[in-house]
């Protein structure tokens, strides 16, 4: 077996668990995971705006948590600027 493909298999099945499943019944590392994966995805692709446009931004509330998770601690606080003006509950 490939030495990374554990990571690929995690990969494929949080992201049809994470269409299938609603985000509170998702594990927390399969939380962690589609919260930082979405979040780089969609700034990556259009920045803060496209992120909160799309569904995935329905989690930003959670994402500097998943980022500190994975100890990315000036990502995380980026993304808290970003979330602050939307309140403790983040983005409507």
């Amino acid at each position: 077996m490939d030495a990374n493909a554990w990571l690929i298999d995690l990969s494929e099945r949080s992201a049809r668990r994470f269409f299938d499943t609603p985000f509170a019944q998702l594990t927390v590392p399969e939380q962690v995971f589609v919260a930082v994966w979405t979040l780089e995805a969609d700034v990556n692709n259009g920045g803060f705006d496209q992120y909160y446009l799309n569904s995935s931004g329905d989690y930003a509330w959670y994402a500097p948590a998943a980022l500190r998770a994975i100890g990315a601690e000036k990502t995380a606080a980026i993304a808290e600027r970003a979330n602050a003006p939307f309140g403790p509950d983040g983005p409507p």
